[in-house]
Order: C-alpha cells, then structure tokens, then sequence
C-alpha cells in the first residue's frame, strides 16, 4: 500500500516535472519569436530613419541649391545693373568731357577775339593819343583830310599852323591811303616854280602820277597839284578852292601830340 503510493507520487513527480517543462518550451519558444521579431522592428525603423535621413538630406540639397541659384540670379541681375550703371556713368563723363572740350574751345575762341579786340583797341587808343584829335594815325605817320575847302596856299599854311605840311607823297604810301580818301580832289604839296615841280620840302618830283593827258597847265607858272580820289594828280590854278591832306612825319608827332 505504502508503495503503491509511493510509486503513485513518483509518478506525478515526474508527470509534474514534465508538465513544468513543456511548459517552459512552450514559454521559451514565444520569447525567442518575440526577441526576432524586435530585432526586424529595429532594422525596419532603423532603414525608416535611413530614408528619412536620406529624403532630408535631399531636400537640404534642392533647398540649398534654390537658394545658391536664387543668390546667383540675384548678384547677376545685380551685376548686370551695376555694368550699365557703369556704362551710363561712363557715357555721361565722355558726354561731359566732350562738353568741357567744346567749352574750352569756346572759351579760348572768346579770348583770343578778347584779346583781338583788345589789341585792336589798344592800338586805336594808341593811334589817339600818337595824333590829334582828328587826324588818323597811318602807317606810322599822322595824317589829315579836310572836309572843308581851301586855295593852295591856305591849305599849306593851316598844316604848317598845325606843325605838319601839305601831303609830300611817296610811291608806296599812295597804296594805303586810298583807303581813307572820300570823293573829294584834294591839294597835295606840289607846286609848279622856276624850277619845274617841286614839293613843299623843296625836293624835285621822282614819283609822279598824273592822270592821262595832265599836266596840261601851259606856262601858267600859279599852277599847283590837285590828287583825285582813284590818286591821279592833276595840275589846277593854285587860287581854286580844294580839300587837303596834312601830314606829319614820326619825328615831329611827339612834339606835336598834346
């Protein structure tokens, strides 16, 4: 009796012992699933965030070349607008020049007819102050032409009143007075005597310009010298009323100028 128990509880002994360990397999083979299944979620997430990463990083890229091309759109427009600025500034400094040329030029245009004039007027005021009051300077000599009328002989006497004398004229000196001779026929220097023609200083003629057909005065010894407006001369009778040329020599301008 007592071993048939004994025998009884050998058994359920080891049925236990059995039944506890197909109960650890049965424990130990869900675990085992559950570590490989976590091991699969953890390379799954891991290759998730890989993907994450790798879609970020991609996005940080187009977001970063955006940007690089929009900052080089930009700094091109910028250096775009910057060349024509350029540009315009250096049309404008060759417009400014060209009109700082033009002004020199002008400027040293408007100097010189200054400098002109003033010269021109220099030597008029020199002309002034080198003759009397209406006598002209001329050549280096005063002269005068007379718009009143005189026989021979007074027209001599006003120009020796006058410290000059009637005109004595040289051959090139017919060339610029001309210049200055109205229509009038004016008494010159030049007198018929005993000795044939001769001037006011007492020298014989050497230059003559007698019109065609002239002298023609016979012996008719009051014959004097009349000179035409185009410089022919002309013998007429002394006591006729004509117009005068005085003239004063270098020497006696000083003396005579006050």
């Amino acid at each position: 009796m007592k071993e048939s128990k004994a025998t009884e509880n050998v058994y359920m002994n080891n049925f236990e012992l059995k039944k506890v360990k197909t109960n650890n397999e049965k424990v130990k083979k869900p675990m085992g699933q559950v570590v490989s299944r976590n091991k699969k979620g953890r390379d799954r997430n891991s290759s998730v965030i890989l993907y994450v990463l790798l879609v970020i990083s991609l996005l940080l890229w187009v977001i970063l070349g955006t940007v690089a091309f929009l900052k080089y759109s930009k700094i091109s427009e910028e250096l775009e607008k910057l060349q024509m600025e350029y540009l315009d500034i250096v049309g404008n400094v060759s417009v400014h020049l060209a009109e700082v040329r033009l002004e020199q030029k002008e400027a040293r245009n408007d100097m010189q007819s200054a400098l002109l004039e003033l010269q021109n007027n220099t030597e008029s005021a020199c002309r002034c102050c080198r003759c009397k009051r209406g006598w002209d300077w001329i050549e280096g000599s005063c002269y005068f032409f007379s718009t009143d009328t005189q026989t021979w002989e007074g027209a001599k006497q006003f120009c020796s009143s006058k410290g000059s004398h009637l005109l004595i004229l040289k051959e090139n000196e017919l060339t610029y007075l001309l210049e200055y001779i109205d229509s009038y026929h004016y008494w010159i220097g030049l007198k018929k005597d005993t000795k044939g023609w001769t001037w006011t200083d007492g020298n014989t003629v050497k230059f003559s310009k007698w019109a065609p057909g002239e002298p023609n005065g016979g012996n008719n010894q009051n014959i004097c010298v009349e000179m035409h407006p185009n410089g022919n001369w002309n013998d007429h009778d002394c006591s006729a009323k004509r117009n005068w040329i005085c003239e004063m020599e270098p020497k006696d301008v000083h003396q005579n100028v006050k």
